[in-house]
């Protein structure tokens, strides 16, 4: 994955999984951008560790793993709710 280090994908993609390229002025953006892209045709073992992080980070954000957490995290709200009153 290679994005904008900008609103939600900075969230999502880290140095496990991607490059995060900085949003600064658009000539800048354009030879970071060829960069890296010439960075990951030069080297496929990269491609390949990112490639094998961007399937854990995917597993990890799927709604499967994240419904669980989102529950759980509502439990804790309204258990909390009734404690305060």
């Amino acid at each position: 994955v290679v994005t904008l280090n900008h609103h939600g994908m900075a969230d999502f993609v880290d140095g496990s999984c991607g490059v995060r390229l900085a949003v600064t002025n658009p000539k800048q953006l354009v030879h970071d951008l060829s960069g890296v892209l010439q960075r990951l045709m030069q080297d496929p073992d990269l491609v390949t560790r990112l490639s094998q992080g961007a399937l854990v980070r995917a597993r990890y954000y799927s709604a499967d793993a994240q419904i669980p957490r989102v529950v759980e995290l509502y439990r804790e709200a309204l258990q909390s709710s009734v404690v305060s009153s």
